[in-house]
């Protein structure tokens, strides 16, 4: 599970986070801290809540282990 960041500037980001766990972290900072897996490693970002346009919940059941 994941979920895509579509942010104002129009550029997308795949999350490993739950839609609810952005939101969650959104309610006490003004910027939530985000990850994606890379092949070796793990990116983390910090992004600011008003940044962000659109979340996109996405049901990867089967692609993560």
């Amino acid at each position: 599970m994941g979920t895509l960041i579509i942010f104002r500037d129009g550029h997308e980001l795949m999350v490993r986070e739950k839609t609810r766990e952005i939101v969650n972290q959104g309610l006490y900072a003004d910027k939530v801290i985000v990850t994606r897996r890379r092949v070796s490693s793990i990116d983390k970002f910090e992004i600011e809540w008003n940044s962000m346009k659109k979340l996109i919940a996405i049901d990867g059941s089967g692609d993560e282990q």
